[in-house]
């Protein structure tokens, strides 16, 4: 009796290839993602006080405001402090923007509007 050779089709070698691929790979591409909070801390920790520092602020807040209010709040407000220092409109309508958000998480209606009717007066 002889053996005859295994017919595989070709389709199921890349379907078995692809498997063992994700299989491989997904492990380490888990490990590469990192809070994106934490890599905004270690920004902020280097950055001078300019509009870029008052961007990742406000990055930063737009971020936390559901998690953690608290800090997103005062994230808000040293970006607010500091777009106003710096005269920078852009930057300090979107802090009140974000900081209207906390307050909205937190339940604060009439600070929401607040916040929101200055935003909404930077951008007009």
């Amino acid at each position: 009796m002889k053996n005859k050779p295994i017919n595989i089709k070709p389709w199921l070698v890349v379907r078995i290839c692809a498997l063992f691929s994700f299989l491989f790979f997904f492990p380490l591409s888990t490990k590469a993602q990192s809070n994106p909070v934490d890599s905004l801390d270690q920004i902020l920790a280097q950055q001078p006080a300019d509009t870029l520092r008052v961007n990742l602020l406000i990055e930063k807040s737009g971020l936390l405001y559901a998690k953690d209010p608290q800090v997103a709040l005062d994230a808000a407000n040293e970006a607010i402090a500091l777009a106003t220092d710096l005269n920078f409109k852009k930057g300090l309508g979107y802090a009140y923007k974000n900081k209207g958000l906390v307050s909205y998480v937190k339940g604060d209606y009439a600070e929401v509007l607040d916040d929101w009717k200055k935003s909404l007066a930077i951008f007009k």
